[in-house]
């Protein structure tokens, strides 16, 4: 394995540090208009195997994200459905489900809000920053993989009682109707 020069990491881990420190994320880095990517979202050639450079176009194309049937949850189907996710979750680290019973005008909301959530400014969006997971409501710009950074920003909302407390909600998120508490407590 051919490492990098000391240097060349400390400067990488430097510049992974001050990005997360701006608390900014990718979004503010596109904003701001970088013309490049920034090193350490460029994964080190020593992190691939040799066979996923040389992964046959045709084997590519047949790969299909599992599909995860929520139908029968709560009765018969549970342990199966569990095994399947946690099997996906493994594997592949996605996965797609289907029979939620989440009206798709409630799916669609979501996606709405998430999109505003990210289209706010720097400063707004800072108020909700945490990586530490244990609060209710989590803006990290990025995740703990240290070798290279993912290109992204997420936003999450915890609520393992079950309740949804519209405080832990920023308001741009909020829903106007009660459709997503339905949804939820349907389930």
């Amino acid at each position: 394995m051919e490492g990098k020069p000391r240097a060349e990491n400390n400067s990488r881990a430097e510049e992974m540090k001050a990005f997360l420190e701006s608390r900014e994320g990718v979004k503010g880095l596109v904003d701001a208009g970088i013309t490049e990517i920034p090193s350490f979202f460029i994964h080190p050639a020593e992190t691939f195997s040799p066979d996923d450079a040389s992964m046959d176009a045709t084997l590519a194309a047949q790969l299909l994200v599992p599909e995860i049937d929520l139908q029968g949850f709560g009765r018969e189907r549970r342990r199966e459905i569990v095994d399947a996710i946690r099997d996906a979750a493994q594997s592949w680290g996605l996965f797609r489900i289907v029979n939620h019973r989440v009206p798709i005008p409630t799916t669609e909301n979501m996606i709405d809000a998430i999109r505003h959530f990210h289209e706010q400014p720097q400063e707004v969006k800072k108020a909700w920053y945490s990586r530490n997971g244990s609060g209710q409501t989590v803006y990290d710009v990025n995740n703990k993989n240290w070798k290279a950074a993912a290109w992204r920003d997420t936003v999450a909302f915890e609520f393992p009682d079950g309740e949804i407390n519209e405080q832990f909600i920023p308001q741009v998120c909020r829903f106007e109707d009660d459709s997503l508490n339905l949804s939820v407590n349907e389930m």
